[in-house]
This record gives structure tokens, C-alpha cells and sequence, in this order.
């Protein structure tokens, strides 16, 4: 297996995981109170925007070359880093 695949496998598999994050967060969500709900709707909406902009890299770095995907990846593992975030912020916005 090359190491684009092996990346984005790993990509794809961290999506999934950080999907479910979502979900469970817009369950969670679902039970506060309504002046606290748009906050965290808000949030959770942030949160999947950017998943979408992770799979949206993803799908550029699929279609580029074997020798183009290294200079994608930066963006990827950005866009990650953004994801994560933005999950965590909402995880400690529920905690308070």
C-alpha cells in the first residue's frame, strides 16, 4: 500500500470517529435548555463545517498525483487540527 493510500485511510478512518463526535454532541445538544441550545447548535455547526472542509482536501488530495499528494497533505492535517478543535471547544462549552 502507498503511503497516500495509508494517509488517506488514516484520514478517512479519523473522519468517521470525528463524525460520530458530532453526532453524539448534536444528541447531547438536543437536551439544554433552549437559551443555551443555539449556542451550542451554533457550535456543533462549526464543527461540521469543518468536516466538510476535511473531506472536501480529502477529495482534492484523492484526484492529484503520487508525486502532488505531500503538498496536499499540509492542508489536510490542517484541516484535522481545525476539526479536532473545534469538537474540543464544544466538549468544554457542554462541561460548563
Amino acid at each position: 500500500m502507498s503511503k497516500k493510500q495509508e494517509f488517506q485511510d488514516r484520514i478517512e478512518s479519523q473522519l468517521k470517529e470525528w463524525g460520530s463526535k458530532i453526532d453524539e454532541l448534536k444528541s447531547r445538544a438536543a437536551g439544554v435548555t433552549d437559551d443555551a441550545k443555539g449556542k451550542y447548535e451554533e457550535l456543533i455547526q462549526g464543527a461540521g463545517d469543518r468536516k466538510q472542509k476535511v473531506i472536501d482536501k480529502l477529495h482534492h488530495l484523492k484526484k492529484s498525483s503520487d508525486e502532488a499528494w505531500v503538498d496536499i497533505k499540509v492542508g489536510v492535517e490542517n484541516a484535522m487540527d481545525e476539526l479536532k478543535d473545534a469538537v474540543h471547544k464544544v466538549k468544554e462549552d457542554f462541561k460548563q
